[in-house]
């Protein structure tokens, strides 16, 4: 009986489309750390690499990847953090240096197993399958096509390949024959996390496993490239790494289900795919599923040059309507079909650039694949889901004509796609989804795979009004046998609004109706019609106007489709956007852009020492200061800089820092380069400075300089500033933080001190070390000159808010408040327990360390075990970095 049912569950799945208001979101957004000491570097296309590896390991450095083809390049590690133009200085012939980051790979959405159960009502055979048919797969089945011949490279977490529907095995006669594990140290490229293996079931899982389903290209040979271990992290070296490998491998088409949101496609991953796509390979990246976010939100490296970059459609199959159970007063559950519809999750465009993010979408929305397990299904939503259809549907284009190059088949694609109307969440409109959210519409394999005109440029950008053009020219090239006369319409796309009315504030919403408005944007043509004999090419100059009746203060972006209708009987868009009003006259930041601690919604928390803190070294070792940094942003900036200076008397230094231009060490704190908007970045700064000089104690205050979209760097007013609040640096680095001097001589030209002595005048020759317990007796003071280790870390501290005794201390402290930060303090307990609760645990974790100092030392007389270590209460809360009693 169970399997019977299972059976129905099944079928009913795969047949049945998508309903409004079920479980929505997709993925979730990955998380983004930098990799310690580890770098990497672009190299000049005539660049030895073993060279430049070799350079870097006789200056000690580790070499983690020797890049080669099509991506040039190195992946190193050293042993502290260096400064971008040290790198640039030691590695001949680099061209781009980056910190190496983590992401997370997408987390699939999974959807309700009782919807599962609803959606299996479809035809007898898998073609009927409904992602199948929205995209004219089931037209290359007629045809015997199934990719056979095509090695489609999966670059994710692997592969389960012991699923049967995947070929049950690994290795030369399998479907999954080929693939590295750069993840791990295990050869084993099989799949822990679950996301590789579902991209793989879209791709290609076999029809005789599944009743009524298939991947779209069963016949491809897969390659698995695990670049994210059980936990989902991927490294960026490791991508880069399997892409350069894929390549080696002679793949055809790489699939890529991830996107890191940021609104440019610039970046090193974008470098690597743009190379690879260059290289003849079709490189296919999901979008990414940040929809809820608005516009302006592209991921990367999606929109980089010459990927195809998909978006997601929800499966268009019909519903059955669904009696409400347990819903008293509900008779019937009313469903709305927004089958074809742009998944809300979708990511939106377009680049901070005005260049267009997105090419085509596919069927990713409520889709069935493979999962972990031998037999195991899953129904899942994403744009993870969707690429990997349209990668599947090239590796269909390329074994029905071997010829096609990978620019032919992208043109084809979008030239093809059918735009889809947007849905608004309740209905559809009468205008269509804007191309920063689908693309070209929804890819139809077949129609690209027959076409016989090319389009240039596939898409096209008016820009925003300061930068917009009188035209752009559209050239139709016939590569057909007989004459075709072409007309020109225009499909206009809904308006969406950048901005929130009233407020000055970017949307950071999905855009619903009152983000749209009806106001849409109209076209000029040259020539309404043009004939173009085979062989020939013809232009024809586009025009724009934008829409007359929108709200132009909050920014609107308009844009539509060039509806082109030959005389064969083939129809063609071309995508168009533009936006009224200037991105370059948008400041960067909002009030309190950069902030000293981490901010929960909207507000700044601050650590627990407040805006104090001390240098202290981790667990490699490493100098750290650790001052948490938030920075949040209106708009993209395409390049900051964070600059810091000093106050009160240290003019000295605030000369040394603006005569040599030495700027915050910036790979701690955040990527400074192509920065989104709204992104809160967190990082805590250790301190460095660009020179390799370390902060020294003082009051300071974070300056960050953002340049514009489409600013010029010379020019000041092209520069937003932020300032963060004051903040005090105690304690001293030692000699750790003179690494940069030598005994041997001054310091290098660039160095914040003039010698090693001058550094460790202001660092000490050591740090401070743990608390000194001085016990109950008093007079371990009374002599000539008290020290430390003589007076015990509390008194020695107290000695100095006395005027008698702190001329005579061996110190480095100017007060009693920056002794007691400058030393590693016991952890501060907190405890919810009441009084009466803590009298009875007599413990400080259970009472807190506050309560515990105060039950040690109850009215001034030792009263726990455990307190003839500190000397009285205030030594006790003093230890614990309670300060109720210091004044600084």
């Amino acid at each position: 009986m169970r399997l019977l049912i299972f059976g129905i569950w099944l079928w009913q799945t795969l047949f049945m489309g998508s309903l409004a208001n079920d479980t929505a979101v997709a993925d979730e957004e990955p998380w983004t750390k930098i990799v310690q000491n580890t770098y990497l570097v672009q190299l000049q296309e005539w660049q030895d690499v073993d060279y430049s590896a070799n350079v870097v390991a006789a200056h000690h450095g580790t070499v983690l990847f020797r890049y080669y083809i099509p991506f040039r390049g190195l992946s190193i590690r050293f042993g502290r953090e260096w400064r971008e133009r040290e790198v640039r200085a030691l590695v001949p012939g680099a061209k781009a240096v980056w910190p190496v980051k983590t992401h997370k790979t997408p987390v699939a959405r999974h959807e309700d197993e009782r919807e599962l159960k609803t959606r299996m009502l479809g035809e007898e055979e898998e073609t009927g399958y409904a992602p199948l048919v929205m995209t004219q797969v089931d037209k290359f089945r007629r045809q015997g096509l199934t990719g056979r011949g095509i090695k489609v490279a999966i670059v994710d977490s692997g592969i389960d390949y012991s699923n049967e529907a995947l070929g049950g095995c690994f290795g030369a006669d399998c479907m999954v024959s080929f693939g590295y594990n750069f993840a791990d140290s295990n050869d084993d490229v099989k799949d822990c996390l679950g996301h590789g293996t579902q991209v793989a079931g879209i791709i290609a899982a076999q029809p005789n496993h599944f009743p009524r389903f298939s991947g779209v290209a069963p016949g491809v040979k897969l390659g698995a490239y695990r670049i994210a271990g059980c936990d989902g992290t991927q490294r960026e070296d490791y991508l880069i790494a399997a892409f350069n490998q894929a390549y080696k491998d002679r793949v055809d088409v790489v699939n890529f289900s991830a996107g890191f949101s940021q609104g440019w496609s610039q970046g090193p991953i974008a470098e690597a795919a743009s190379a690879l796509a260059h290289k003849g390979v079709i490189v296919v990246i999901a979008a990414a599923n940040n929809g809820n976010t608005g516009i302006f939100y592209a991921s990367s490296p999606g929109g980089a040059d010459g990927v195809l970059t998909v978006s997601s459609v929800l499966n268009g199959g019909v519903h059955q309507l669904r009696y409400a159970q347990g819903r008293p007063g509900v008779d019937m559950i009313a469903m709305r079909h927004n089958g074809g519809s742009v998944d809300a999750t979708s990511s939106w465009g377009p680049n901070w650039d005005m260049g267009h993010s997105v090419d085509v979408a596919g069927v990713g929305g409520k889709v069935v694949t493979t999962g972990l397990g031998n037999g195991i299904i899953n129904l899942v939503s994403g744009t993870s889901f969707a690429a990997p259809l349209v990668a599947g549907i090239v590796a269909l284009m390329l074994e029905a004509r071997p010829g096609l190059t990978g620019d032919m088949i992208r043109r084809r694609m979008i030239a093809t796609a059918q735009p889809t109307d947007y849905y608004t969440g309740t209905e559809f409109l009468d205008r269509a989804a804007p191309p920063a959210q689908q693309g070209a519409g929804i890819v139809q394999g077949w129609d690209a795979f027959e076409a016989t005109t090319l389009l240039e440029p596939a898409r096209l950008s008016f820009n925003d009004s300061e930068h917009m053009p009188v035209s752009l020219t559209l050239t139709l090239t016939n590569l057909g046998d007989d004459e075709v006369e072409y007309s020109f319409s225009n499909k206009a796309a809904v308006t969406v609004y950048a901005m929130e009315p009233r407020t000055g504030r970017f949307s950071n919403q999905h855009p619903t109706f009152s983000y749209t408005s009806p106001s849409t944007a109209t076209l000029g043509f040259s020539s309404s019609e043009v004939v173009v004999m085979p062989g020939q090419s013809m232009s024809i100059n586009i025009s724009a106007t934008p829409p007359p009746n929108a709200d132009v203060t909050r920014l609107p972006l308009w844009s539509g489709y060039v509806r082109v209708r030959g005389s064969d009987g083939s129809s063609f868009v071309v995508p168009y956007q533009g936006l009224t009003g200037s991105l370059r006259q948008q400041p960067v930041f909002g009030p309190q852009g950069m902030r000293i601690g981490k901010v929960v919604k909207d507000e700044a928390t601050l650590p627990a020492q407040g805006l104090d803190f001390t240098y202290s070294v981790d667990d490699n070792n490493e100098l750290r200061l650790k001052v948490p940094m938030t920075l949040v942003t209106r708009v993209g900036s395409p390049l900051m800089r964070a600059s810091i200076v000093p106050l009160g008397a240290a003019n000295w230094l605030a000369r040394r820092l603006v005569e040599k231009n030495i700027q915050m060490m910036p790979a701690r704190l955040s990527p400074l380069q192509w920065v989104p908007r709204g992104r809160v970045y967190l990082d805590y700064w250790d301190g460095l400075l660009e020179s390799g000089d370390f902060l020294p104690r003082g009051e300071y205050k974070v300056i960050m300089h953002a340049l514009r979209i489409f600013g010029n760097e010379a020019e000041a007013r092209d520069w937003d500033v932020a300032e963060s609040k004051a903040f005090r640096v105690f304690g001293v680095g030692g000699a750790q933080a003179c690494r940069v001097y030598s005994e041997a001589g001054p310091a290098h030209a660039d160095a914040l001190f003039k010698h090693l002595d001058e550094c460790l005048e202001k660092h000490g020759r050591d740090m401070s070390g743990k608390w000194v317990m001085g016990g109950q007796d008093d007079t371990r003071c009374d002599v000539e000159r008290p020290t430390e280790h003589e007076c015990g870390t509390y008194r020695f501290c107290k000695a100095h808010d006395d005027q008698r005794i702190v001329t005579r201390l061996e110190t480095r402290y100017t007060s009693s408040y920056e002794c007691v930060m400058g030393h590693e303090l016991l952890p501060n307990l907190v405890s919810s327990l009441s009084n009466a609760e803590c009298e009875e645990k007599r413990d400080e974790e259970a009472c807190g360390s506050y309560r515990w100092c105060i039950l040690l030392f109850r009215g001034g007389v030792v009263a726990g075990k455990g307190a003839g270590q500190f000397g009285n209460m205030e030594e006790c809360e003093w230890a614990h970095g309670i300060f109720e009693t210091i004044t600084g």
